[in-house]
């Protein structure tokens, strides 16, 4: 039994014991009231002793409820420690590590949860029962060390004997704790049908008694039994507000666990379909802006293919999105209804749709529908907006971290990598032996253009240059700001002469692209040289700088590449300087 039935069953049982409790408060007000008019001590005292022993034989009942869930407990908890045990070592048999360590601790887990049982059992259940439980747990300890045996097992053709053993123990455990399950149930609602029949003979009795009395008591006693009953409906209206809260806390809870494990909206998006999934409620669909803010994106749908099929297309046509604030609608036939509910091809339903919002900007909506006249209730709405606020909450940090990541891996001004993205790629191409052209370009005269038109002008003509760049490569190569007008673009798995082709047309296309632009004409000079010149960062930029140097040389507005004659003369130059 999953731990949600398990609770499920705890609450049932408070709710009984609350149940009988309240009509004991009930009746002991009653009795007393009649007793204060009519000094009816005899009464009084009839009341007070059939109420005492109905409170007596319930609370015995509500005992035995009690046992009977908590030996259910354990039991289950036992069975899934199998279920556990069970794919631990088929986990080990596969090949998978870390899992045979825990399958002995897990088995000895699930083995005292039957130790509790036996234990717990004495006195609650019968004697066929109790030695079920016995057996179940030697069996269990049986079980357990077949498991240990086999993942300890080395030896292929013992491993298969043991597996086959093992197999058949687990077969044969898992129908043993299912036939007790079955039978620890069928005595909890035996417990259960005990409690409400005494229940009910409490009330019959009790009735009976203070029928005299309450003849006497007249408007008084209903005025007292008015007064308890509507103390009484408080205290369990504010009973189940206090569980609903407790239930939402915990939806909220575990819902941001598993949205914290979340990597991307993808992985954000499977946690939303699994929790509407295992969620009440009818078909679900979560819809998300897109890049550009003007669309909805269908993210999530449940049932898969078959969701409710809202038509909203853009944020400002839902008005979930445009007031920030969730709404219910009754029926789509209801003149306040949402335009975008109405022409379903189901039929008309009810629906309620929460905004999905993050920093307080709504940027997508979750939407479930139900059946037409039956307004969501409040449980349902409460429900959507937990997962609608924690989906909000989840999308828009992994929003922010990738734009925060982008600001750091790129230049501010160009949008281009920067020089630590640069050196990442480079040194990854280099570890991995990929071969690569390394290019080094500058504007021509930039120092003029910012001297003349002003340092405006000259940042306008690097992002044109930067966008030339980005438009004329190929997506897996990387163009980066390296400082100042210094552009360095990474050509991975291209020769010389393609390289030189790329870097002679990035020249060409800038021509193009200045003839319609308000920036003063410029060209650009690039050096370049190839990983098979140099092997290390630094003297790829040194030899694709010294080419660029040569460049300038011969006039600007040219390709170079470097070569071992370059090296030479820049070496000859530098002796003769000194």
């Amino acid at each position: 039994m999953p731990d949600d039935h398990i609770e499920m069953e705890v609450a049932y049982t408070d709710a009984v014991i609350e149940q009988a409790a309240t009509s004991f408060v009930r009746h002991f007000f009653e009795t007393t009231a009649a007793t204060l008019l009519v000094s009816a001590v005899v009464a009084l005292a009839a009341v007070g002793g059939v109420a005492y022993l109905n409170l007596r034989d319930v609370t015995a009942a509500a005992s035995r409820l009690d046992d009977l869930q908590e030996i259910l407990g354990k039991q289950q908890r036992a069975e899934d420690m199998r279920s556990v045990v069970h794919a631990d070592v088929l986990a080990s048999l596969r090949g998978e590590q870390g899992v045979a360590a825990d399958v002995r601790a897990r088995a000895d887990e699930g083995k005292k949860h039957l130790d509790d049982v036996v234990a717990l059992s004495s006195g609650v259940l019968p004697s066929g029962a109790r030695t079920a439980a016995i057996r179940a747990d030697r069996d269990f300890a049986a079980y357990a060390d077949a498991a240990e045996q086999l993942v300890q097992t080395e030896n292929p053709a013992r491993t298969r004997a043991r597996l086959r053993l093992f197999l058949d123990r687990s077969s044969a455990l898992q129908t043993e704790l299912g036939t007790f399950s079955v039978e620890l149930r069928t005595r909890q609602q035996a417990a259960r049908d005990r409690a409400a029949q005494l229940e009910r003979n409490a009330r019959i009795e009790e009735t009976a008694v203070a029928t005299g009395a309450i003849l006497v008591i007249g408007i008084l006693g209903t005025m007292i039994f008015s007064s308890v009953r509507r103390a009484t409906r408080e205290r369990l209206e504010a009973q189940i507000g206090a569980e609903r809260m407790s239930t939402r806390r915990e939806l909220e809870n575990r819902l941001h666990d598993a949205l914290e494990m979340a990597r991307s909206a993808e992985e954000t998006y499977a946690v939303v379909g699994h929790a509407l999934r295992t969620l009440p409620g009818g078909a679900a669909e979560l819809l998300i802006a897109d890049n550009s803010k003007a669309h909805l994106e269908r993210a999530v749908e449940h049932p898969p293919e078959n969701g409710p099929g809202c038509a909203v297309g853009s944020p400002d046509q839902c008005p979930a999105v445009r007031r920030g604030r969730t709404l219910t609608f009754a029926s789509s036939d209801s003149i306040n209804a949402c335009p975008q509910l109405r022409g379903r091809p189901d039929g008309p339903l009810s629906a309620v749709c929460a905004p999905v919002m993050f920093m307080g900007q709504a940027f997508g909506v979750l939407h479930i529908s139900g059946p037409d006249g039956v307004a969501p209730s409040e449980e349902q709405v409460e429900t959507t907006k937990v997962v609608a606020g924690q989906t909000g909450a989840r999308i828009g940090l992994l929003a922010a971290m990738a734009k925060t990541r982008l600001q750091a891996a790129t230049d501010a001004l160009t949008g281009l990598a920067n020089r630590r993205t640069l050196e990442d790629c480079v040194h990854g191409l280099l570890a991995s032996e990929t071969s690569f052209a390394l290019a080094i370009g500058d504007l021509d005269h930039f120092k003029e253009i910012n001297d003349t038109h002003g340092h405006e002008t000259g940042d306008r003509a690097l992002r044109r240059f930067a966008r030339v760049i980005e438009d004329t490569i190929r997506p897996d190569d990387l163009a980066a700001r390296y400082g100042g007008d210094e552009f360095v673009i990474v050509l991975p798995n291209v020769t010389s002469e393609q390289a030189l082709i790329v870097l002679t047309r990035i020249q060409s296309q800038l021509d193009v692209a200045l003839r319609d632009e308000r920036t003063p004409e410029f060209s650009t000079s690039f050096g370049f040289a190839t990983s098979d010149d140099r092997r290390t960062l630094a003297d790829l930029v040194h030899a694709a700088d010294t080419a660029l140097l040569d460049a300038k040389r011969r006039g600007r507005n040219c390709v170079v590449r470097f070569t071992e004659d370059l090296h030479a003369d820049e070496t000859r130059a530098a002796v003769e300087a000194a």
